[in-house]
């Protein structure tokens, strides 16, 4: 679920860039333009590669995943051919362990679309600095009462500060995910048979307050994952918060195709919300 959020963005990306007024070419029916959702994660596999298309209205293309291209990565000079997952659905990843995601290494990608190549860039940003809890462990009872559930939300007695070091103003965003393989409710009335998983907007904050029944809602180990977002995601973010009324065209680093190929790095912490 690490690109959770930026599938949202890339929805915008592809939608407001038909809609732009600026440099938008004349679509013949037919006529494509591909979308690419690149991600690289520091310290991680290359398997969040997906290549969609942007198709007219009147078009009778039905699915706009692309399949079948080929795609490289290109670091240090060395290329490394990626792979049609086998489900398809235009995503691809990286068979082997020689390509390594690294703080402060610039990749690039390209692939051959109808006789256009399209390329793009990025270098992974540094890691987080001096992450922290304001603690690592709460303990709270487990509750039955709405009411008692509201005072525990409202008190601000249980809530936990996420902090980093940001001197200059870097975009971050967070996910929150319980890995209990069968987490225990904090609310005994809870519904949820699955995981709790929270992710943030981003925010070019050092802080971020962990509320109960907002951002955990179990008992159990809590991972916090940090993740600072490169340049080219900044862009893309304060494009899409514009007003509307200006309908400038959402920010791409793709050549001759629309979407973002993008680095990111993190860092993680544990919670631990334990039952009295």
């Amino acid at each position: 679920m690490k690109n959770s959020l930026f599938k949202f963005l890339i929805i915008i990306i592809s939608g407001s860039w038909i809609l732009a007024c600026e440099e938008v070419p004349e679509f013949e029916l037919d006529d494509t333009l591909p979308v690419v959702e690149a991600f690289l994660y520091m310290g991680d596999e290359v398997d969040d590669i997906k290549i969609s298309e942007v198709v007219p209205f009147e078009s009778s293309v039905e699915n706009n995943e692309i399949d079948g291209l080929d795609i490289e990565i290109l670091w240090k000079g060395e290329s490394y051919a990626l792979v049609n997952a086998d489900s398809g659905g235009g995503k691809y990843y990286y068979p082997g362990d020689d390509l390594k995601i690294l703080s402060g290494e610039t990749y690039e990608i390209s692939f051959l679309y109808e006789g256009e190549m399209i390329t793009s860039s990025t270098t992974v940003p540094p890691a987080p600095d001096n992450l922290e809890l304001s603690t690592d462990a709460l303990e709270l009872p487990q509750l039955v009462d709405i009411f008692d559930i509201r005072d525990l939300a409202q008190s601000g007695n249980s809530n936990v500060n996420v902090e980093w070091s940001n001197p200059n103003g870097d975009y971050y965003y967070l996910v929150i995910e319980n890995i209990e393989s069968d987490p225990e409710p904090i609310d005994v009335n809870d519904i949820l048979s699955f995981n709790f998983e929270f992710t943030s907007v981003p925010t070019q904050n050092d802080f971020f307050t962990l509320i109960p029944f907002v951002h955990f809602t179990q008992f159990g180990t809590h991972r916090i994952i940090l993740y600072r977002v490169n340049e080219e995601y900044a862009l893309l973010y304060e494009t899409i918060q514009q007003d509307s009324r200006d309908l400038n065209e959402p920010y791409t680093n793709i050549d001759n195709g629309v979407g973002i190929f993008s680095g990111f790095a993190s860092d993680t912490v544990y919670l631990e919300i334990n039952m009295q």
